[in-house]
């Protein structure tokens, strides 16, 4: 009886060649989750944008008093963003805020309200690593410029933004 008993116990217990399929198959599977994991935050980082960009120095707006002025954007995670061009010597400053969508393949609509006034439009742009390029429209935005990632906390950039708008402010009472 016995001998019947060590017959059932060894029976029960998977092969050796068992054990390491079993290892070979939960190897496999975290391989492909650890691949879908990338290329899902791949496709996310793709289709989002967010963070500071400033305008390269090649785009940067010279105005007709040979200020230049450059212009940046910080766009948010939950779809909106603010756009400025601070003040210069001679020139008041310029903001927008608006939203943007992903029109995926790397490319996005920016929807603008222009200074908190009833000027709405929107412009394309498509993002290539740490570069963003909008595409120029009519009456709108006049040149294809080129945006580079920058490092700056929102908080600081708000406080920047909040500068456009008094300036802004200024002049629009200064011209009442």
């Amino acid at each position: 009886m016995k001998n019947n008993e060590e017959n059932q116990v060894i029976s029960s217990q998977p092969p050796k060649a068992k054990k390491h399929f079993n290892w070979l198959i939960i190897l496999v599977v975290i391989i492909v989750a650890g691949v879908g994991y990338v290329i899902y935050r791949n496709h996310q980082e793709a289709t989002t944008l967010n963070g500071a960009y400033k305008v390269t120095a090649e785009d940067v707006f010279i105005a007709e008093k040979g200020d230049k002025r450059p212009d940046y954007f910080y766009f948010k995670k939950d779809g909106t963003f603010l756009y400025m061009m601070p003040e210069t010597k001679n020139y008041y400053a310029s903001y927008a805020s608006g939203s943007w969508v992903s029109l995926g393949n790397n490319k996005f609509k920016l929807n603008f309200d222009w200074n908190g006034d009833n000027d709405h439009f929107s412009i394309t742009a498509e993002k290539s690593g740490n570069l963003l390029k909008t595409f120029k429209k009519k009456d709108y935005w006049p040149t294809n410029d080129i945006y580079s990632r920058m490092n700056i906390p929102e908080t600081q950039f708000s406080k920047e933004y909040q500068k456009a708008r008094e300036s802004a402010a200024k002049y629009s009472e200064d011209d009442d």
